[in-house]
């Protein structure tokens, strides 16, 4: 996996992440405590181009382990998977369910027009 293709799946996951957090209302410091990973992690993982290393801010690895990324999912009462997946390829996939209704919708009321 290149740079660019961890960078990109650091940021999927911190979309999910936020995005589940906001729909349960949850803060940064109420997700680390329901969780048990430290508050510094889960701002590692909602915030991944802020990860420094040795020779500056890298986004070359993981901000987390998966281990925590599973305690945070458990705390979020979610499926791990649900934090993982590209948070952009499922818009997507929405946004083409949701055309294809309407054609479908538009479809139906030109034939009762016709």
């Amino acid at each position: 996996m290149t740079n660019r293709n961890v960078s990109q799946f650091l940021r999927s996951i911190a979309a999910n992440l936020e995005c589940q957090m906001r729909a349960q209302s949850m803060s940064e410091s109420a997700l680390a405590r329901a969780s048990g990973v430290s508050p510094r992690t889960v701002g590692n993982f909602l915030r991944p181009s802020n990860r420094v290393t040795h020779s500056g801010t890298s986004m070359s690895c993981p901000s987390g382990t998966l281990s925590n990324l599973h305690k945070l999912a458990v705390a979020l009462e979610v499926e791990p998977w649900e934090l993982l997946h590209d948070s952009v390829a499922r818009m997507r996939f929405h946004k083409a369910v949701e055309r294809a209704f309407l054609d479908r919708e538009q479809t139906e009321i030109d034939d009762l027009d016709a």
